[in-house]
C-alpha cells in the first residue's frame, strides 16, 4: 500500500514529469515572447526619439458639391396604387370606376388628401381574394 505523497511544501498537486516538462516549455516560450515584444517595442521607441518628425500639413477635405436634385413631379393614382404589390388587384381595376357618370353625377378619382386611407381597403381585399381563391365582383 503504497501511497503518493504529496511533497509540495504550498499543498499543490504534483505534476508527472512530462507535464512539468510541457509547462516549463510553455512558460520559456512565453518568457521569450514577452521579452522579444518589449526589445521591438523599445527599438521603435528609440527610432522615433532619433528620427525628426516631420511636420504633417492637415489638410481639411474639400466638401462635396451640394447635389440639388430636380423636384419630383407627385405620384400618379396609378403609381400610387401600383405601389403595393397587390398578388390580385391591378390598379385599374380601381381607378377604371371612377370614370363617368351615375344619375348626372361625374365620378372622379380621389384627392390626394384621402389617398392614404386606401391601402388597408386594398390590402384587406386582396387578401380576402387571395383566401378565397376566386376573384372579386366589381360593385358600385
Amino acid at each position: 500500500m503504497s501511497e503518493t505523497q504529496n511533497c509540495s511544501p504550498l499543498n499543490l498537486p504534483s505534476l508527472s514529469r512530462r507535464q512539468w516538462i510541457a509547462s516549463g516549455a510553455l512558460l520559456a516560450t512565453g518568457t521569450a515572447l514577452t521579452a522579444k515584444a518589449i526589445h521591438s517595442w523599445s527599438s521603435s521607441k528609440e527610432s522615433q526619439a532619433t528620427t525628426q518628425p516631420t511636420p504633417t500639413k492637415v489638410t481639411q477635405p474639400e466638401p462635396e458639391p451640394e447635389v440639388i436634385l430636380p423636384p419630383q413631379p407627385p405620384l400618379s393614382y396609378e403609381e400610387f396604387l401600383a405601389s403595393f404589390d397587390l398578388r390580385h388587384i391591378q390598379p385599374l381595376e380601381v381607378i377604371n370606376p371612377h370614370h363617368g357618370f351615375c344619375k348626372g353625377i361625374s365620378n372622379t378619382l380621389p384627392p390626394c388628401e384621402l389617398w392614404s386611407k386606401m391601402p388597408a381597403t386594398l390590402f384587406v381585399a386582396d387578401e380576402i381574394r387571395e383566401r378565397l381563391s376566386r376573384p372579386l365582383k366589381l360593385i358600385t
